[in-house]
Order: C-alpha cells, then sequence, then structure tokens
C-alpha cells in the first residue's frame, strides 16, 4: 500500500502525545504498535525520513483491507517520540476504539511487557562436530543438528540455539532472535575460541558433485525438522565438557568439548549492566574477527587481538593504559611479559600495523613457504596472543569488569620538568648563564 506523506497536514489530530526517552520507552514504542496490530490482524504501511538532527514519518494503518487509522511521528535527536493520529474519513472503528488501542500501546511500552517466546537460531563455525546437547540455563540450549559433514574430523560446523526469549509479542521475535544470535555468537567464539558467527548467506561457485564443471548455488543449512517448542532436557545426550587444564589429547577425537565452566560464565554475562555488555560484546567481536583473518591477514588478527584486549580497559582507566596494562591487571605480570618481551611486541604490531599500515607477517609473500631460512618468531608471538586474548576476556567476565589497573609509569621529560617549575628553571638559566660571563675569555 503506497502511504502518502502526512507530516506536513496542518488539519485535525485529535490523538496526540509524547512517549519520553526515560528506560528506552522512545526506542521501543513501535514494536509495540506492530504487536498492537497483530492481535488485532491490522497491517501498516510506513513512510519515513531520517535525519541526524530529526527523524520523522507517517504510517497508515488497514483493517479488512480499508485504511482505518493516520499517524504521524517525529522525534529530535535523544528527544522524545512524538505522535498525532487521526481516523481516516470512512474508517470502520469508532474513536473510542482508536483511543483504547493507543491507550493500550502506551501502557505496555511503559511497563516493558514481553511475553516469553520459543525461538531456534543457527551458528557456524570450523572444527569438531557438536554432537550433543548443553544446556546454559533454562531458557538456553545449545544444540547439534540432524546433519553432519563425516568425511573430516574438522570441517563446517553447525550448531543450533534453542531459546526462550522475552518478546514484544510474535511480531518481535525476528529481532529478539538475530540479537540472541550477536550476543551468543560473541559469547562461544570466547569459551570455545572459535570464531562462531552468523549463518553466512549469498552464492558462490561450487564443483558439481561429478567434479567436471562448476555451477553457483545458495549457502545455508537447512535443518530437515526444527521443534515447534523448547524441547526437554535429555532429548540428544550431554556435550562433552573438559577441564581448563585438561591436555587436548585427553579430549574427544570426533566431537566438540567444551570448557566445564561454561554454564557459569554465561550466568556473569547475564548478570552484567547494560553498558558492561555492550563493552564485553564490543571487545569480543575484535576477537572473533582475530580468529576470521589469522590466515589471510596474520598482521591484521594480531592488531585486532590486542585491540580486544585494550577494549577492556575500564572507563575511569587513565589513558596511558594500553593493553599490556590490561593484560597485566587480569592475567598477571607474567602473562603480560610473554607478549612483550619478545621479536613482535603486540602493541608495537597494533601500532605500525593499524596507524601505518605496516605489515609484520607473510601475508603479501606467498612463496615465503618455499625459501630455505624462515623466523618462525611471528607465527610464535601470534600464537602466544592467541592463548592470552581469550584468557583475558574470560577473566574479565569472572570479575565482571571490577579489577584494578597497575600504576601508570610516567617519564618526566626535561621540557615538562620546565614548564611545570618555570622559577626555578629562570633561577638556573639565569646562574648559569651570570657564571658563564664571569668566566675567562680566551685573547
Amino acid at each position: 500500500m503506497r502511504v502518502e506523506d502526512l507530516r506536513f497536514e496542518k488539519g485535525d489530530w485529535p490523538i496526540s502525545f509524547e512517549v519520553p526517552v526515560t528506560n528506552e520507552q522512545a526506542d521501543r514504542w513501535s514494536r509495540y504498535l506492530s504487536w498492537s496490530c497483530h492481535r488485532r490482524g491490522w497491517t501498516q504501511s510506513k513512510f519515513a525520513q531520517m535525519e541526524r538532527v530529526e527523524n520523522s514519518g507517517t504510517i497508515a494503518i488497514t483493517a479488512n483491507g480499508k485504511s482505518q487509522i493516520e499517524i504521524v511521528w517525529e522525534q529530535k535527536r535523544e528527544g522524545p517520540f512524538a505522535v498525532r493520529a487521526r481516523l481516516v474519513s470512512l474508517a470502520d472503528i469508532s474513536s473510542s476504539d482508536a483511543e483504547q488501542f493507543f491507550t493500550e500501546i502506551n501502557d505496555s511500552c511503559r511497563m516493558a511487557t514481553t511475553v516469553p517466546l520459543y525461538v531456534r537460531g543457527t551458528l557456524q563455525y570450523e572444527g569438531r562436530a557438536w554432537r550433543g546437547e548443553l544446556w546454559l540455563d533454562d531458557r538456553t540450549r545449545l544444540a547439534a543438528p540432524s546433519l553432519q559433514d563425516e568425511t573430516a574430523t574438522y570441517g563446517p560446523r553447525i550448531v543450533h540455539i534453542d531459546a526462550t526469549l522475552d518478546c514484544v509479542g510474535e511480531p518481535d521475535i525476528g529481532y529478539a532472535r538475530q540479537q540472541m544470535l550477536i550476543e551468543m555468537s560473541a559469547f562461544l567464539s570466547v569459551v570455545m575460541q572459535k570464531a562462531v558467527r552468523l549463518f553466512d548467506v549469498g552464492r558462490v561457485w561450487t564443483f558439481t558433485p561429478d567434479g567436471t564443471t562448476s555451477e553457483v548455488r545458495s549457502l545455508g543449512y537447512l535443518e530437515p525438522a526444527n521443534p515447534l517448542s523448547m524441547p526437554l532436557p535429555g532429548t540428544l545426550k550431554q556435550v562433552p565438557l573438559h577441564g581448563l587444564d585438561d591436555p587436548d589429547w585427553s579430549r574427544p577425537d570426533n566431537e566438540m568439548s567444551v570448557r566445564a565452566d561454561i554454564s557459569d560464565l554465561w550466568s556473569s554475562y547475564r548478570s552484567l549492566s547494560e553498558k558492561q555488555r555492550l563493552q564485553f560484546l564490543q571487545a569480543a567481536a575484535k576477537w572473533q574477527e582475530a580468529m576470521i583473518h589469522w590466515q589471510d591477514r596474520p598482521s591484521l588478527s594480531f592488531a585486532l587481538m590486542a585491540v580486544a584486549c585494550e577494549a577492556l580497559k575500564p572507563t575511569d582507566a587513565d589513558q596511558q593504559h594500553n593493553c599490556y596494562a590490561v593484560i597485566e591487571a587480569l592475567l598477571g605480570k607474567t602473562a603480560v611479559d610473554r607478549v612483550r618481551q619478545n621479536a613482535f611486541p603486540v602493541q608495537h604490531v597494533r601500532s605500525t600495523h593499524l596507524h601505518s599500515g605496516e605489515i609484520h607477517g607473510p601475508e603479501l609473500m606467498m612463496m615465503n613457504f618455499m625459501r630455505t631460512y624462515q623466523d618462525p618468531s611471528f607465527r610464535k608471538a601470534h600464537r602466544e596472543m592467541f592463548r592470552v586474548t581469550p584468557a583475558a576476556l574470560v577473566e574479565w567476565l569472572k570479575k565482571r569488569d571490577v579489577f584494578a589497573m597497575p600504576s601508570v609509569r610516567r617519564q618526566r621529560s626535561l621540557r615538562r620538568w620546565v614548564r611545570e617549575n618555570v622559577a626555578i628553571a629562570l633561577g638556573l638559566a639565569f646562574s648559569i648563564g651570570l657564571l658563564i660571563g664571569l668566566l675567562p675569555r680566551t685573547p
């Protein structure tokens, strides 16, 4: 349905109100509008204009194939959400029905009313197969897919996320599922030390099954049978757990195992404030990117791990604190010495690569493997940072952003001393000049 722009019409708008920005009411009002329309079987058509200082738009509500309510709205930056509404001339609903409609929306928005709904999402990673189920809490389950690549121990893998989410009605499921998958992929990337990602979409060239030619096919995984409600515990076998000190050889060869404290870490993540959760997700996102690019862009991967650690700084930390200070505060001096005292100190790699594009790895020398002499120093330094970064993220999560940064060791330059001690500096300069003037001059 084509929507007419009504924002500048001066006529009579009998219904008008403002939705405050407090408690995110203005941000979620449109979601409650969609929910109320959905319950009545009504549909919406929208027109919007987005500017830096102000957003505005028009919404047409339709029922039984006929336009019923016209809405215009505007919101200035960090301001309330202002709404004006009216019935169309031939509407089938009454004015009291329209007023009740908006009262219901506003009351639900103010009280942040939600309903628990079951959703399933899918994430991907490279590694051993996920072959069982793991409950992070009574509302979140990680489950194996029906299909597995059995041709290799390591390969493209799928893990389903079954969750009960607090949604603003059924229309909110898509938004809530996507947000859940973004957060879960970041969390699992840290605790599994794998690049757990949202599913790739698109079309790519592939070989045909007989290997004689190529064809374009769509990416994706199609689950043969998805549950309609949250499965009961015990539907699948338990995913193996391993201790933090268990050697790699003691873990299963043909399936993924996860650290034994994963549920405790998930509980720690869920208890974070909104601000703390955002900080963790930002750092975890850089860790994800570092793992994604460890083969094709090792210098970028190395630098991103430094950024991930630095992103964990407390908001009130000194500006001179870098990733070394964060690592020392979370993991101790021994850990920071391992990434600082080598041929490729991580802070140096971060600064030179991100600021001037300097390449430290072999990404631009694809024939490097054919050289008779190779220096493994970069790979060793990268590997050490690969161990330190997720450990720092996990420790930050355990401490819930409550830790003390080491004191800043400031090097006082001569210029700074002179600036802070002008009177003494002038006195010294005068004295030195006087002494020079009293020295006997050579004829």
